[in-house]
């Protein structure tokens, strides 16, 4: 019987190890998209615009990047432990 549970547990584990990697491939590839989606579509910018319109799309893609960067900080990971959790705390981070 010990040797029966064991067994399972073995399984259990090499399924989350190959479900924790397919995660992690899924990810990077939707990172990579994401990235080639951006080159692509900057690309096309600024064939079609003027240069000084293509400059201001520039200044608003770095303040947004910046805005971004914030968001990652994972103010949601704080809010799921922080215990009294009010109404004005979800509004500032979504």
């Amino acid at each position: 019987m010990i040797k029966a549970r064991s067994y399972t547990k073995e399984i259990s584990q090499v399924s989350l190890t190959i479900q924790a990697l397919k995660g992690i491939v899924w990810s990077g590839f939707s990172q990579f998209v994401g990235l080639v989606l951006q080159v692509v579509i900057g690309a096309i910018l600024a064939r079609l615009l003027l240069p000084e319109d293509f400059g201001l799309i520039g200044m608003v893609t770095v303040f947004s990047g910046i805005v971004g960067l914030f968001r990652e900080l994972r103010f949601g990971a704080a809010i799921i432990q922080k215990k009294d959790v009010t109404e004005e705390h979800f509004s500032s981070i979504f």
